[in-house]
């Protein structure tokens, strides 16, 4: 059996996905093939075809000329708009790996991709935090209407899959609150700075490692954590979310002499926090620095390390960590999904 997957979205994530499905020759022992039948970019071109596209050859392609339409082999067409790809193409699964910015509220055009499949029944994995902080409401009513999957583990601490683990796990056990560093570029730049490191000085050292993006800037302010902060409240808290813009998201710029002192005198670490607190009033979220003390299970993760605590009412707090949310880790997160979603048959 061929899983035939629609790619929008060829990035660092994309690529990744691709060299993965090039070592994976089956999805399932059952003998389940992954097959990429299309895929396509903003501004480097699309292709389909019926019969699959060689991955290997495409990322060749691809990495000569910086364009996916470059790879010419017979039944690959070109040009394609990857909405009519959606709305009409044979595929099985949609893989959406566009990103957004949470800052500038750009949601599309992950979130059209995303609602034309479910629309039209198709079951969806994604990597998009953006669009799925933004409109997770709107997309969980369009997956229940539809009646198929949709899985977004590839967008918060890809490392470590706790989002469907506490969705199937802790949910009974009454999820309460929630803690958790959920910026690998924070975390190092915030120790280099403990350590004396000038803000400049630690980025410039976080970008040579591969630790940070080219541009920081969602990271450092604080609105990449916002974004994985608002899927964490409304995938696990089942209450509606605060609106961007009605809580507090503070960054880590200004951090005072004296904050950075005290972290090095007590043996604590100013971590980038996510906080979520379920009420009867509804969810309170932030996103902010603060100076946690030595004992304190957060404290303990450095460099690319992310976690969080989960407070619930049954089992009191449960702790994770991971490494944080590299391409290769997000690449490999949506290629679990869509197991998953092979696995479930395409139903929720």
């Amino acid at each position: 059996m061929t899983i035939r997957v629609l790619l929008p979205g060829f990035g660092n994530v994309g690529r990744r996905f691709c060299r993965l499905l090039e070592k994976s020759e089956n999805l399932e022992e059952s003998g389940r093939k992954i097959t990429l039948v299309g895929v396509a970019t903003r501004e480097r071109g699309s292709l389909w075809s019926d019969e699959g596209i060689p991955v290997g050859k495409l990322l060749e392609a691809e990495r000569q000329t910086r364009r996916v339409d470059a790879l010419s082999l017979p039944g690959v067409k070109k040009g394609i708009p990857v909405l009519e790809m959606i709305r009409e193409g044979n595929y099985d699964i949609l893989a959406e790996c566009t990103s957004g910015n949470l800052k500038t509220v750009e949601y599309d055009p992950g979130f059209s991709h995303m609602k034309s499949a479910l629309e039209r029944g198709k079951p969806v994995a994604t990597t998009n935090k953006t669009a799925v902080a933004l409109k997770f409401g709107e997309l969980e009513a369009l997956s229940k209407s539809s009646g198929v999957a949709w899985h977004y583990d590839g967008t918060v601490v890809v490392g470590t899959p706790f989002l469907d683990y506490a969705r199937t796990t802790l949910s009974e056990a009454g999820i309460r609150a929630f803690e958790g560093t959920l910026s690998s570029t924070c975390n190092y730049v915030l120790d280099s700075l403990i350590e004396g490191a000038s803000l400049d000085q630690a980025l410039m050292d976080a970008q040579r490692s591969g630790m940070a993006e080219s541009d920081p800037t969602l990271d450092i302010e604080g609105w990449d954590t916002a974004a994985k902060a608002m899927i964490v409240a409304q995938a696990l808290m089942d209450a509606p979310c605060p609106g961007l813009g009605s809580f507090p998201v503070r960054g880590i710029r200004g951090l005072t002499r004296a904050t950075l002192a005290e972290a090095r005198q007590t043996g604590g670490k100013i971590r980038l926090l996510a906080r979520i607190v379920r009420s009867a009033e509804g969810v309170e979220l932030s996103v902010g620095p603060e100076l946690l003390p030595p004992t304190h299970p957060l404290s303990l993760l450095f460099g690319p390390t992310n976690g969080g605590v989960i407070l619930t009412e049954g089992l009191g707090e449960v702790c994770f960590s991971g490494t944080g949310s590299s391409p290769r880790q997000a690449a490999y997160a949506l290629l679990q999904d869509i197991r998953k979603i092979v696995r479930a048959g395409g139903k929720r």
